[in-house]
């Protein structure tokens, strides 16, 4: 696993940078409205560049009627692992997204999903279970342009598990950060509350924290 603070750093081309992608797509996945908007600004390039392409190029990925990609990661929510995966479809002529796939369940000691999964297909439908009425669950059916974890109506305490990786999956944060561009470009003060996904927003990010939070800004 990685912890709270991760830095990627390493010659051109070798990857860095889709691994931040990946991280930010499936934290976007879980948190954002649309699988559309998930997968839009800031992550590189538009929707269709997210799937892969094969060897003879985008007219081959054309062709093909549903491409597919799958995002998976384990991740610790207080004293609970959990396991989440989604897979995302693209009609390749339209763009319209719709996800294939949904599984989330608690892990083991030994990283093994245990007991009974909170989301997971079954014979083409999504099942999602309740705590009060794991028998009886709620079903959706596949190809829906949004992730049932991303669903707010869902949360605690019949959902609790779907909010917790939810609210885990909105805390993620990626930065690409370039000091040759965006760093140096000139910002008025502003209420920034982060310092931007490519630095942008690093200077009155600082001036507001030297202004509001001193001994923090004294640390940094």
């Amino acid at each position: 696993g990685l912890p709270r603070l991760t830095v990627l750093f390493g010659p051109n081309a070798a990857g860095k940078s889709n691994i931040l992608d990946a991280l930010q797509a499936l934290s976007r996945i879980g948190t954002s409205r649309t699988l559309a908007e998930a997968l839009r600004e800031p992550i590189r390039g538009y929707p269709i560049e997210a799937f892969a392409f094969p060897s003879e190029g985008l007219p081959a990925l054309l062709s093909i009627e549903r491409p597919r990609f799958t995002i998976e990661a384990d991740m610790e929510v207080g004293k609970v692992r959990y396991r989440y995966r989604v897979g995302v479809t693209i009609q390749p002529r339209s763009g319209s997204l719709g996800v294939a796939e949904e599984f989330l369940s608690s892990l083991s000691v030994k990283g093994e999903p245990t007991g009974t999964p909170a989301i997971e297909v079954v014979d083409s439908e999504i099942v999602i279970r309740r705590k009060s009425h794991p028998g009886r669950p709620r079903k959706e059916p596949l190809g829906q342009n949004f992730a049932i974890v991303a669903d707010q109506r869902l949360g605690a305490p019949e959902y609790r598990a779907i909010e917790q990786v939810r609210n885990e999956l909105s805390g993620w944060q990626t930065y690409y950060l370039d000091p040759r561009v965006a760093m140096r470009t000139a910002r008025p003060p502003s209420e920034a509350d982060d310092i931007g996904v490519l630095g942008e927003n690093i200077a009155p990010f600082l001036y507001r924290l030297r202004a509001e939070h001193p001994k923090h800004f004294d640390a940094v």
